[in-house]
């Protein structure tokens, strides 16, 4: 299999003020690909010769799908520069972050750009296995920094019985919309759609014992986490101490 293909850029969003979603066509036949799945881009002009990679979003068509990236350095933001039309020289679609079970129920817990392989694998789920419970568990410094916020409300009033979303705002800013802890609950967007923001640990952190608690009754969980280095080895150590075996918790990490 070849190292790296041409893609051409189809479209870029802006999802919040440093996180853009890229739509990536290819023109010819990738081999079959899954939600959880990656892709590597080269920029080897940046110094960055192995490439950097960046998660599926979405899953658009067998031939098409998106990333959804945050701009941190020159890498990024050289990706984000581009526009419609251009081409990048990136990788196929591999990793095997993913469930290989149609009847496992999903608890996902991320941070901040975490988010993006359990869009594409909620969507997918969602689509083709709708019975499936899911429970999103996702942490952010404000709520400005949500990714997909509308699309969380929009699925959640959707699949009211087998999708669950819970945000934690991880840290409070005097004069900023930031939810602190004695805030938490339900409230309304301005799309119309709720949203549920759960309380934070003193130390700003998603408690570990909501996860536990929330997923005490589902069938056959399995548990994925997605974020930093230290967010995944964190939570993968909580769950373990709350008893969830080893052999439940899939983990994926950056820097």
């Amino acid at each position: 299999m070849e190292n790296n293909i041409t893609y051409t850029i189809q479209d870029i969003k802006k999802e919040t003020e440093n996180v853009f979603t890229l739509t990536l066509s290819y023109d010819g036949n990738l081999p079959l690909f899954k939600a959880g799945q990656f892709i590597t881009v080269f920029f080897p002009e940046t110094g960055h010769v192995e490439g950097k990679s960046y998660s599926i979003s979405n899953i658009i068509s067998p031939n098409s799908f998106t990333i959804t990236i945050k701009s941190i350095g020159v890498f990024s933001n050289k990706l984000i520069s581009l526009k419609a039309g251009d081409k990048l020289s990136a990788s196929f679609p591999y990793g095997y972050f993913y469930t290989e079970s149609d009847s496992s129920s999903l608890v996902l817990i991320s941070g901040g750009i975490g988010i993006a392989p359990f869009k594409a694998m909620i969507q997918e789920s969602l689509l083709k296995t709708p019975n499936r419970k899911i429970i999103l568990f996702y942490s952010n410094k404000t709520q400005k920094d949500i990714i997909f916020k509308n699309e969380w409300g929009q699925l959640t009033e959707k699949y009211p019985e087998t999708f669950k979303v819970n945000h934690y705002i991880t840290q409070d800013y005097k004069n900023s919309n930031c939810v602190i802890p004695a805030q938490a609950g339900i409230q309304v967007l301005n799309t119309g759609f709720q949203i549920k923001f759960g309380m934070t640990t003193k130390d700003g952190r998603i408690p570990v014992a909501d996860i536990i608690e929330q997923s005490k009754n589902l069938s056959d969980p399995e548990f994925f986490l997605c974020g930093t280095i230290p967010f995944v080895r964190d939570y993968w150590r909580g769950l373990k101490e709350g008893g969830v075996p080893e052999i439940s918790i899939y983990t994926e990490a950056f820097f």
